[in-house]
């Protein structure tokens, strides 16, 4: 019983999971040019999302009984990675952003 509700939970999930990641594509490929500095971070932000998307989803096969531990350890790695990559380029650009308003003129 408590496997089959497991099942269900992650099945469920995957699904609600899946309609949010596309429909998130969908309006990043409308939002900006392919070479511009806000199409970088928007792929960023998608792939750190997608990343965590993913951790969860092993985190939750775990919990249920399903999963490997090491592809577990591996996606919540990655997932980590990708917003510790996020999170050090929004950093560069504040700074970046804080030295051209220091500029005098």
């Amino acid at each position: 019983m408590v496997e089959s509700i497991g099942t269900q939970g992650i099945s469920a999930y995957a699904s609600t999971v899946g309609r949010t990641i596309s429909g998130t594509a969908a309006q990043t490929s409308d939002a900006g040019n392919a070479g511009s500095f806000g199409a970088m971070l928007s792929g960023m932000v998608d792939t750190a999302r997608a990343a965590g998307v993913a951790a969860e989803m092993e985190g939750a096969k775990s919990a249920a009984g399903q999963g490997d531990l090491i592809a577990t350890a591996a996606s919540f790695n990655a997932a980590e990675v990708a917003l510790e990559t996020l999170v050090a380029t929004r950093d560069r650009a504040v700074a970046a952003f804080n030295d051209i308003i220091r500029m005098q003129v």
